[in-house]
């Protein structure tokens, strides 16, 4: 899977209120009604959302394109502190895949967070996603990742503490 050719569009939304639900919901709606952002950057490097040095009460999206090399079925995983989701759209612009994780899991621990069934990706085409991480306070991280159904690894997208990695292999 991998990003656009000139990268993922990171938005920034500071001082959220409400409830982890009404945070997340805030969020995706931001995007489809065009709402400003605090701050935006363009990620051209990696599977990620770009970490901020925020640390409480804020929201952060990633939108772009994904593209796999191979036909075939994908599983999804969202895992987060505090709110992690997921949304994938064909080249129609239909949603295909939503999956969301809104409870404070435990880092690397794939069973606590959200898992979609198999979503069927043709190779070379490029799928829209959304990807909203939201932070209420204390620690924060999220984690996505995706294999194919045939697949032995987890390829994960971590952000934790200030800082972010991407394609890791973690051995599911």
């Amino acid at each position: 899977v991998v990003g656009n050719a000139q990268g993922w569009n990171s938005r920034v939304w500071t001082g959220m209120s409400g409830t982890t639900q009404e945070r997340y919901d805030a969020l995706f709606a931001n995007l489809t009604n065009n709402t400003a952002p605090t701050s935006t950057s363009l990620v051209s490097s990696g599977l990620l959302i770009a970490k901020t040095a925020l640390s409480n009460n804020y929201g952060q999206t990633a939108t772009g394109y994904l593209r796999t090399s191979e036909a075939g079925n994908y599983i999804f995983w969202a895992n987060a502190d505090d709110a992690v989701g997921l949304r994938i759209y064909d080249t129609n612009g239909v949603k295909i895949m939503e999956i969301s994780d809104l409870s404070s899991g435990t880092m690397d621990n794939w069973s606590n967070g959200a898992k979609s069934t198999g979503v069927y990706l043709e190779a070379n085409t490029d799928y829209r996603f959304e990807a909203a991480f939201v932070e209420l306070t204390g620690d924060e991280y999220f984690q996505l990742g995706y294999n194919k159904l045939a697949g032995t690894y987890v390829t994960s997208v971590t952000s934790s503490g200030g800082t972010s990695t991407a394609g890791e292999e973690v051995t599911k």
